[in-house]
């Protein structure tokens, strides 16, 4: 079974842990796949080495807001082909 946590926050939003804490973090607790999910930006991915012992994703949060029914939502993203856009 392929243990994995597809929603985590770093320094780089939110989050309380740099993303080499996030990687040692996901280690020590046997994951082995992490998605690092910043709120509303990818810039992440240039800060996760290439040798983690685990594959790391990036994906994002993207805050949204439905104004018709004055609700916020919060979706997550992943595979993103053009994140310079």
């Amino acid at each position: 079974m392929i243990r994995a946590d597809l929603h985590m926050h770093s320094t780089v939003s939110d989050g309380s842990f740099t993303i080499p804490e996030l990687i040692a973090r996901a280690r020590q607790n046997g994951l082995d796949v992490i998605a690092i999910t910043d709120h509303d930006t990818l810039s992440q991915r240039f800060q996760i080495p290439a040798d983690t012992g685990l594959q790391v994703l990036t994906g994002i949060e993207i805050s949204a807001y439905d104004y018709e029914n004055d609700f916020r939502v919060h979706m997550l993203g992943y595979g993103i082909q053009k994140p310079e856009v």
